[in-house]
């Protein structure tokens, strides 16, 4: 049997390029959801980093400690985005470094589980597109952008 023939005899394989979330909810429907949906405020000790923050490897503590002391002296700049969790938590599918930075600030009690941080709440699906675009589109500011960034 020739490598040709074998070739022609092996099974076909499954598709295995399935859509992503990001791509299965087109950018413009998935903005605009996120647009419209309210700031609303919820207690730092009700979030849970969720199952669909497309960052699976947890962050150190010490990998987000810069991260930390700038939200302790300037405040969370930028919402996290969240959904329903069965137990009644907020999952956190976009902000998994702030939220372990936020977690980081509680264990140096420089605040307090019950003080609010921002998030848009979202359907589960929204918020795996949400996370996956927000990771997948992500590059980190130059270093002549950052040196630039301190005199202006």
């Amino acid at each position: 049997m020739s490598v040709a023939e074998s070739k022609a005899k092996s099974p076909k394989q499954s598709s295995r390029n399935k859509a992503s979330p990001a791509q299965a909810i087109a950018p413009e429907v998935l903005k605009s959801i996120l647009d419209a949906t309210p700031i609303e405020y919820v207690n730092i000790k009700n979030l849970v980093i969720s199952d669909l923050n497309a960052r699976t490897i947890p962050y150190s503590k010490e990998s987000v400690r810069g991260l930390a002391a700038s939200i302790a002296a300037i405040g969370l700049l930028q919402n996290l985005v969240v959904h329903d969790m069965p137990d009644g938590k907020s999952g956190v599918a976009c902000g998994g470094r702030r939220t372990t930075a936020l977690e980081l600030l509680l264990e140096d009690n420089l605040i307090q589980p019950d003080d609010v941080v921002p998030v848009k709440r979202v359907s589960r699906e929204i918020a795996a597109a949400a996370s996956h675009a927000e990771n997948e589109q992500r590059v980190a500011m130059h270093p002549a952008e950052q040196i630039t960034s301190f005199w202006k």
